[in-house]
């Protein structure tokens, strides 16, 4: 749920020091009371973060790149999805990982 909630938040907060002020003084103590570790919790937002940065088109970067080399945002939505969804379901078996291991 975590991943998917700052997946969704990248949209609309490029910034990731941005989305980390938003998100983290929010997650972090829910994470304590499900006692999940604060570990855990970095690891997904680190985990989405990179992920959701390659689909996000308010990335000033990737546009910058995507418009130097002349590929509409929408070609490049249908190429990086198999990948963004592969990318996301390693960082998911990751986190049951971490979770399931008890990462401290």
């Amino acid at each position: 749920m975590m991943f998917v909630s700052q997946a969704l938040l990248s949209g609309p907060v490029p910034s990731d020091s941005g989305r980390a002020m938003l998100a983290l003084p929010i997650l972090v103590p829910l994470s304590d009371l499900v006692r999940v570790s604060r570990q855990v919790v970095v690891l997904t937002y680190q985990y989405s973060t990179l992920a959701a940065g390659i689909v996000t088109p308010t990335t000033g970067a990737m546009l910058a790149m995507l418009t130097l080399a002349e590929v509409p945002l929408s070609r490049w939505l249908r190429f990086i999805l198999p990948i963004y969804l592969i990318l996301s379901l390693i960082a998911a078996v990751a986190i049951v990982v971490a979770v399931g291991t008890g990462l401290q």
